[in-house]
């Protein structure tokens, strides 16, 4: 029989792809973000003895007004729609994922 894992606890960390993989000029950035991935890795194993899981998601730039205007003339192909994070987090929050735990997932487009 499979847990329903969304009533045993389900933590989902929103972190960035430089948590995963740098990129030039973001020193600083970058730096920070493996908190994001110890955090997870730790979060998961703490809590799965009672039943919970714990996954990262990872985007590069979120296509949002916001970035659009502090951008203004980037190339947005790879830039990630709101909608195309929010089906990962259902997915996550689904019984399909049910074996998922301590993952860092990026959605970067490849980028």
């Amino acid at each position: 029989m499979m847990a329903d894992h969304t009533k045993q606890g389900l933590t989902i960390v929103t972190g960035a792809a430089g948590a995963a993989k740098a990129d030039l000029g973001m020193r600083p950035y970058a730096a920070s973000k493996p908190a994001v991935k110890k955090l997870t890795e730790t979060l998961s194993k703490e809590i799965r003895p009672s039943g919970g899981w714990a996954n990262a998601i990872l985007p590069s730039i979120i296509n949002t007004p916001a970035n659009h205007d502090g951008m203004p003339g980037s190339d947005t192909l790879d830039w990630i729609p709101p909608g195309d994070i929010a089906h990962l987090v259902g997915f996550l929050l689904s019984d399909s994922a049910h074996r998922i735990n301590g993952a860092l997932i990026p959605i970067t487009c490849g980028a």
